[in-house]
């Protein structure tokens, strides 16, 4: 079966070739952890939650999607100061903002793997 795996963090597509039926069995051969991270099977939008989940049998290839799980496991550490927080933020959003408005301006907008991209954030990533 051909592999495609789209990390939704990063737009990065790898592909791989495998006679894997288990998101376990390929994360061992491909030595990656899917461990912590949201993995949706983009043809039948199923979500696979444990090293056991099989990949669907009816298809000759699939596209996994992989990214952060989203899920929040604990609270703000006392550790973090919060307006430093904020205020890291705001910059970076503003700077996605400025990029995002020059390439309009420029009338070049450069997502790269777009169809993908829109197709992760329909699925909550």
């Amino acid at each position: 079966m051909k592999i495609k795996v789209y990390n939704t963090a990063t737009s990065v597509i790898k592909t791989y070739e495998t006679d894997a039926t288990t998101i376990g069995e390929f994360a061992n051969e491909i030595r990656e952890s899917f461990d912590d991270k949201k993995v949706v099977v983009r043809e039948t939008r199923v979500r696979l939650e444990n090293s056991r989940a099989e990949f669907p049998t009816e298809y000759d290839e699939i596209t996994l999607f992989v990214g952060p799980d989203g899920k929040i496991k604990s609270g703000l550490s006392n550790d973090i100061d919060m307006s430093e927080f904020i205020e890291s933020l705001r910059v970076k959003l503003n700077s996605i903002f400025d990029e995002i408005q020059t390439e309009i301006e420029d009338g070049i907008l450069s997502t790269g793997n777009s169809s993908l991209k829109e197709e992760a954030e329909e699925l909550g990533f």
